[in-house]
């Protein structure tokens, strides 16, 4: 019998799969991964089973260029916008991180391409060498604030974020 452990508000921490709960599972092609937990899929299809050889050429599915001079521009104004408000990072929402509609709509994109899509994808083009430590934080909480309206903390009073967004 599998063992799942559970935190105190029920919440599951651990799952371990014994020998007879498993069974192969065959992804699109074929291949098998052994001891997959029974009641997986024996076959996984969809946008979200790719290889990275299949989507390496693909640079336009999931790469996203915000380092344009109109982005740039954009994202610093954002950027001294939630800085003057002089609240925690945990604050950090669309509304203290305001973006033009154009880049607003191109992030919606990319929370369409990790939720529906690929399962990922890349921003490139900001020069991280241009910011402090904390502003890079900053950024890359308001622009996930595009992506994903909920964050991980691990403490209590939501100011300790886990860097994780899709």
């Amino acid at each position: 019998m599998a063992t799942a452990v559970l935190s105190a508000d029920h919440h599951l921490v651990a799952y371990v799969p014994t020998e007879e709960d498993v069974q192969d599972v065959h992804f699109g092609s074929n291949q098998s991964i052994p001891k997959a937990p029974r009641g997986f899929p024996t076959q996984l299809e969809g946008k979200l089973v790719w290889r990275g050889s299949e989507i390496a050429s693909q640079h336009g599915a999931w790469m996203v260029d915000i380092g344009n001079q109109v982005d740039m521009s954009a994202i610093e104004a954002a950027l001294a916008h939630f800085e003057s408000l002089g609240v925690s990072p945990s604050l950090m929402d669309r509304d203290a991180f305001p973006l033009p509609q154009t880049l607003a709509d191109r992030l919606d994109g990319v929370s369409e391409a990790c939720y529906n899509g690929l399962g990922f994808a890349v921003l490139r083009g900001l020069d991280p060498e241009r910011y402090s430590e904390e502003q890079n934080a900053l950024i890359f909480a308001g622009l996930a604030s595009y992506v994903a309206s909920a964050r991980a903390f691990q403490d209590q009073n939501r100011e300790h974020v886990l860097c994780k967004s899709c």
